[in-house]
């Protein structure tokens, strides 16, 4: 989708994890990258490289109302980037995909668990597991 079409449709929501057992399920729409923010500031690496995290737009039978097209915006940070990584290896087997060959695909992503974290003040971490199922 490009910049025109984007802002002609609004945005989309982005997903929640709230629960463990929580599920979006969606067709990816888009996949791109932005620059990842803390409190609205950019992020960069020690190097002054930016540091970029992919999101998806997904289109999810979610609805809050009659407003709302479904839309919704995964960021893959942290345990759902591993998530979704170890899925597209699990789905591409042989060779490297591109965004392009997961557009139309469906993907699944669940909040399975959690690990106490290691350390004293930090959050715990959260598990996730991801499919991509590929339409033929």
């Amino acid at each position: 989708m490009d910049v025109i079409s984007r802002m002609h449709g609004g945005r989309s929501e982005s997903v929640k994890f709230d629960s463990q057992g929580d599920v979006v399920t969606g067709t990816v729409l888009e996949v791109r990258e932005v620059q990842m923010k803390d409190d609205g500031v950019p992020e960069v690496w020690k190097e002054g490289v930016p540091r970029m995290t992919p999101i998806f737009v997904l289109q999810t039978e979610e609805m809050d109302d009659e407003d709302d097209d479904g839309r919704r915006t995964l960021f893959a940070r942290s345990g759902i980037y591993t998530a979704i990584s170890n899925a597209l290896r699990e789905t591409f087997k042989k060779g490297t995909p591109t965004s392009a060959m997961i557009l139309g695909s469906e993907i699944r992503v669940e909040w399975v668990d959690t690990v106490p974290a290691r350390k004293k003040g930090h959050s715990d971490r959260k598990i996730y597991d991801a499919r991509i199922h590929v339409p033929v």
